[in-house]
């Protein structure tokens, strides 16, 4: 029986740290591996793996230390916060320390093969942002409402919807929906009346609230320089939650908008998202579901992310 001591930045309220830790490794999914979530001292030492998802102070460079002096593995896991400065030096020690480095795109790992050689690294997929403990497969999509556009991101980057809020698309046919973290008394609310602001949580794009058919999508490299290195992760839990992703063209929605055969979803210009809803008919919207949900759950659920996870560490120990 293989033990993991698993530690994460954040709670289970951190996207990443959900996605690539909490549901990666799910204590009723993850068979006869045992884990051992922030243990300390001896009981971590105990392990067979040391797992850090973005954790790179001192205690961990430490535990890390410990564990290759005794032949142990350690897997440093890294999304898109590896391009930021005033982490770099720390981060780069940790991928220098690490046995494997894991990361969420195919550019992240570019990137990361500037410190450490690229065979060292392995792209693994953020889980879809679902509980692990539920069945994509029997979840029944809600009648959504035809009428409405979704956003959902964090309230950060609300800049970057605004060309699609001031846009004669939402004005005039369209209302518009934004899932983020927010409460009623948000300055935003008060600037932007005609938009329904909703609060978000886990699991609230499964239910009715937010009723809307598509959801807008963008990576926008104008606002985020570092847009480029993000992954799917929201593309993903819109289709699994019954919505249309309509998406920009960057490098990790253009890999699945390919992979499930939906390229015509992606945009270039906001000006392109009417045309785009114009020429989806019934059928393909039906076939889209269909084909698209088989490769979601083929490829982002916690049974398919934990078994590849499983891949990658095999080699280095008896996992």
């Amino acid at each position: 029986m293989s033990k993991i001591s698993a530690h994460c930045i954040g709670d289970i309220n951190s996207a990443s740290s959900r996605l690539r830790s909490y549901y990666l490794f799910d204590p009723e999914n993850t068979g006869d591996i045992v884990i051992y979530r922030n243990a300390k001292g001896i009981k971590s030492i105990y392990c067979d793996i040391l797992h850090l998802q973005k954790c790179y102070q001192p205690i961990h460079f430490l535990n890390a230390i410990i564990f290759r002096l005794l032949g142990k593995t350690v897997i440093f896991d890294i999304d898109d916060q590896a391009v930021k400065l005033k982490h770099r030096f720390a981060i780069i020690v940790m991928l220098k320390i690490s046995n494997t480095v894991t990361t969420d795109t195919e550019e992240s790992k570019i990137y990361l093969s500037k410190y450490i050689d690229k065979n060292k690294i392995q792209v693994l997929h953020d889980i879809v942002d679902i509980s692990p403990r539920m069945d994509i497969n029997s979840y029944i999509v809600p009648q959504r409402n035809i009428e409405n556009i979704a956003w959902i991101g964090h309230r950060d980057n609300f800049e970057s919807i605004c060309k699609i809020i001031n846009s004669k698309l939402v004005n005039s046919k369209f209302g518009i929906i934004v899932v983020t973290n927010i409460t009623q008394d948000d300055k935003l609310v008060k600037e932007y009346p005609s938009i329904k602001f909703i609060n978000w949580s886990i699991d609230i794009m499964l239910g009715t609230e937010v009723d809307a058919k598509y959801v807008v999508l963008s990576h926008n490299a104008t606002c985020d320089k570092n847009a480029v290195y993000k992954s799917e992760n929201k593309m993903v839990l819109s289709i699994a939650s019954g919505f249309i992703p309509i998406v920009s063209r960057s490098p990790s929605y253009s890999r699945l908008a390919k992979k499930i055969n939906a390229e015509c979803l992606l945009f270039d210009n906001i000006s392109d998202i009417p045309n785009i809803i114009r020429s989806l008919t019934v059928k393909w919207e039906k076939d889209f579901f269909n084909r698209s949900k088989r490769y979601i759950v083929n490829n982002y659920s916690q049974k398919a992310v934990f078994s590849e996870f499983k891949s990658l560490v095999r080699c280095k120990t008896s996992i």
